[in-house]
């Protein structure tokens, strides 16, 4: 049962005479229009104020501790970790083995500079494991070397697995690269898990480095020779070098691909981005560019250097990617001109694929690369307006305001005013809210009304 909330203060109002039923339709202005005697984030139950009641909780559960279990003894690396030297693999032991055989295995290490053979498949399933460069080499160490005599991939992840690849150098042997040419299945699969691949290289000529099914696949300072496949699921590329395939990387079935800064892509000859990150009518890509300088793709070929630009930029008339300038933005690679925001919207940065809502008691034309405040006898009491809205009769507003004040007794306020004004002599005003210069009425007889 959810607390009970009942609004404190009574009659008590604002400095507009709104009480707290007003906070209700409009949260984001509480505490922005308090006065003494009224405060909505102590009287208002939609500002965190108010009388709270909550219901009777039960007492919790005692749950006994377990006893104390016998400490094992102290292993040489820590638990769940397995070190291979180079010798082992010699002897016929594979990795795929070593996670078969142990399912406590989380961690396998591997040593700098040496050659491992893998003739299995390492399926990974409800279970975390990594294989990485051993953490007592020392910087600089060449990558582990691993030889992939199979027909299958490498290593397939399923649902509730999660496998991390660190520091280690996957390829597939002469004999498994030839019979390969009719399957074309995959170094790496991540059906439904974790995949991440972090300064590793996977090589695969032309055919698939890494497929992605469903899950999480993320791609970070590394060298892929191969395509990459994504599927129902999200991609992240971050400062990674990839090659040897058309197109290089595709994403469909309402795949999340995320292209990060410090990517490159190689090819020898002149392609379309189609040609290079592949993406169905269902998925999403987003490139991140940098806050300062170009916003551009890199790539490399041979014989012909191109550049694409990303979204936030757009090419000038010399083909040269330019950050679009604030009040303008672009969501979409390789266009020739950036767009204006939208009415209602504003852009104060550069190189920015969407634009900010407008801000309270100002108004954005299209185009704004700053929110226009609100001129006098004007206000604007919501985010997103093309232009402020009209001071009503008996209120007046100064500039900037959120809404208007309400006119004081012994004064009128037509519509549009910034400023009240005083009833004129002969006339009195008994009431707040007046719009008419007749105010409440004539003086009665025998009574003076001065102004």
């Amino acid at each position: 049962m959810a607390p009970a909330c009942t609004p404190t203060g009574g009659k008590a109002t604002d400095r507009y005479s709104d009480g707290c039923e007003a906070y209700e339709a409009k949260p984001y202005t509480c505490g922005t229009f308090d006065i003494p005697g009224f405060s909505s984030l102590e009287m208002c139950c939609a500002c965190g104020g108010g009388n709270t009641v909550s219901p009777p909780v039960s007492p919790p559960r005692s749950v006994p501790f377990p006893s104390p279990a016998i400490p094992p003894n102290s292993p040489p690396l820590q638990p769940g970790h397995v070190l291979l030297q180079s010798g082992d693999l010699s002897q016929h032991i594979d990795l795929s083995q070593h996670i078969a055989a142990d399912r406590t295995v989380q961690v396998i290490e591997l040593e700098p500079d040496q050659l491992y053979k893998v003739s299995a498949l390492i399926n990974v399933t409800h279970q975390s494991v990594t294989i990485t460069l051993s953490s007592l080499a020392t910087t600089g160490s060449k990558r582990a070397k691993i030889e992939v005599d199979t027909d299958q991939a490498f290593a397939s992840v399923g649902a509730g697995g999660s496998l991390a690849l660190a520091g280690v150098s996957v390829v597939r042997s002469a004999a498994s690269g030839r019979r390969l040419t009719a399957t074309n299945d995959a170094l790496v699969e991540n059906n439904g898990g974790s995949l991440s691949i972090v300064d590793s290289e996977l090589r695969s000529e032309n055919s698939v480095a890494v497929s992605s099914t469903a899950g999480d696949l993320n791609i970070s300072s590394s060298v892929i020779s191969g395509k990459v496949i994504a599927a129902r699921g999200a991609l992240f590329l971050g400062d990674s070098s990839f090659a040897d395939s058309l197109p290089m990387v595709m994403a469909s079935d309402s795949t999340e691909l995320m292209v990060g800064t410090g990517n490159s892509f190689n090819f020898s000859d002149s392609r379309s981005m189609e040609a290079i990150v592949q993406t169905d009518s269902t998925s999403t890509a987003t490139y991140v560019c940098e806050s300062t300088g170009s916003c551009q793709l890199s790539t490399s070929s041979d014989d012909v250097q191109i550049g694409l630009c990303l979204a936030g930029s757009a090419a000038d008339a010399g083909g040269v990617c330019q950050l679009c300038l604030p009040g303008t933005f672009t969501n979409q690679t390789n266009q020739t001109e950036c767009r204006n925001c939208a009415g209602g919207s504003y852009q104060d940065e550069a190189g920015q694929t969407a634009c900010k809502p407008c801000t309270l008691g100002h108004s954005c034309p299209e185009g704004s690369p700053t929110p226009v405040e609100c001129l006098g006898g004007y206000y604007a009491d919501q985010r997103a307006l093309l232009e402020c809205k009209p001071c009503e009769g008996g209120r007046y507003c100064a500039a900037g305001s959120f809404k208007g004040l309400l006119c004081a007794r012994g004064n009128y306020c037509p519509p549009e005013s910034e400023n009240m004004e005083q009833c004129p002599a002969g006339q009195y005003g008994s009431t707040t809210g007046l719009n008419s210069s007749l105010c409440s009425g004539q003086c009665a007889p025998g009574h003076d009304c001065p102004v």
